[in-house]
């Protein structure tokens, strides 16, 4: 299964914060079996969110927004979400751990889910919404495995060399 994620919020593209939380989501979807394909920043704007998301559900199965839920003025993706599912249902998500819930919604046949950008509010709905509604949806994939080679004082270019016959061994993908 092909997902992608929005990080939502004006201070991601200002560099006022780094966006960690796409590592978090790409881990997550990783070690389910889900594969993350794309991710996007944007803006606070709904207009922005909603370009954003209809950009991408050509190409994937799912998209995941996280951030702007909470209770300040510039938190619109809730509005961007309304838009996106027209007449369509939205299924608020509980927050178990913090205030803002999240939204689960079907946008042109794709699941569209958004979740707080506040990383113990991410992990935890991901981990008991997210992730196990997209793993069913999936037919329940094995995770992806890899392995993390550290190399020191030895350039890319032979490091590349060395493991060409150990590639040429891996299945495709």
């Amino acid at each position: 299964m092909r997902v992608a994620v929005v990080a939502v919020g004006d201070e991601l593209l200002l560099g006022d914060v780094v966006n960690t939380n796409l590592a978090r989501l790409g881990r997550a979807l990783a070690v389910a079996g889900l594969e993350c394909v794309r991710g996007v920043e944007v803006g606070d704007d709904p207009d922005e969110v909603v370009l954003a998301v209809r950009d991408l559900l050509p190409e994937v199965d799912a998209v995941i927004l996280s951030g702007g839920l909470g209770p300040t003025s510039d938190d619109r993706t809730p509005d961007a979400v309304r838009r996106l599912a027209g007449a369509g249902p939205v299924r608020p998500v509980p927050n178990r751990v913090g205030t803002a819930d999240g939204l689960d919604v079907t946008v042109d046949g794709r699941r569209l889910f958004a979740v707080p950008g506040v990383p113990a509010e991410l992990d935890e709905m991901v981990a008991r919404h997210v992730v196990p509604e997209l793993r069913r949806l999936a037919g329940d994939p094995p995770p992806l495995l890899t392995r993390q080679l550290r190399v020191a004082a030895t350039g890319e270019p032979a490091v590349a060399r060395l493991l060409v016959p150990l590639e040429a061994e891996l299945p495709d993908g």
